[in-house]
């Protein structure tokens, strides 16, 4: 910023002075300087847009519940509070070995039976 301070400040003289009082701390003023030249937030710029990332193909995953309760168990022993320790210990629980991964991808999902949402409800009601 100090490199480029005269710019910075012939820039700021030209603004009414609302946006004076609105760009009054340094990274506010750095900011929308580099804004008035067209230049992007080197802070920002590397962040991936949604619409950038390519879209999911194939099917999802099923987790049967043996699986999930597996990693659940290896969770719960492993006694640590850190994320990347149970994860570790969640995946190394749920997917043993080659024939467990293979299992995960070709079992289908089962089908989940049709709920009609006014009839839960009316019968909750009566």
């Amino acid at each position: 910023m100090m490199d480029n301070l005269d710019a910075i400040e012939r820039w700021r003289a030209g603004l009414d002075d609302v946006s004076k009082r609105r760009h009054n701390h340094p990274h506010g003023v750095w900011v929308h300087w580099r804004r008035s030249l067209g230049l992007s937030d080197s802070k920002h710029s590397h962040r991936i847009k949604r619409r950038d990332l390519p879209s999911p193909t194939g099917q999802s995953v099923y987790w049967p519940q043996e699986t999930i309760r597996r990693a659940a168990l290896a969770m719960k022993k492993s006694g640590s509070n850190d994320f990347f320790a149970l994860a570790v210990a969640a995946l190394h629980a749920a997917i043993r070995n080659d024939a467990d991964l293979i299992e995960l991808l070709v079992t289908p999902k089962p089908k989940q039976p049709k709920v009609n949402a006014a009839a839960n409800v009316a019968e909750a009601v009566a």
